[in-house]
């Protein structure tokens, strides 16, 4: 109704009639946050950032994305040997 009316675009303006358009989320969807963590030759850095990322979003869905260059990256062998390393971690 609101997208037909030519009273609705300057009343409520773009961003109303753009919101009435989109579709509810189905019930039941859960929407998960994805953190993105660039890595050069961390090994030293990389166990205590995943740990403290992993505490902090313990609570709310999430992965935590590890992005490497090459596979020499020293980031690998030391997520490789965290012994407690979170199932969220993705490479």
């Amino acid at each position: 109704m609101y997208l037909r009316s030519k009273w609705a675009w300057p009343l409520f303006g773009k961003q109303f009639v753009i919101r009435a358009r989109k579709p509810a989320e189905p019930a039941g969807t859960e929407r998960l946050i994805s953190v993105v963590i660039p890595v050069y030759n961390e090994g030293e850095n990389i166990q205590v950032c995943v740990r403290r990322l992993a505490e902090t979003m313990a609570d709310t869905p999430h992965e935590l994305l590890v992005c490497y260059d090459f596979d020499e990256d020293t980031t690998l062998p030391a997520l490789a040997a965290m012994p407690d390393r979170p199932a969220t971690v993705r490479l």
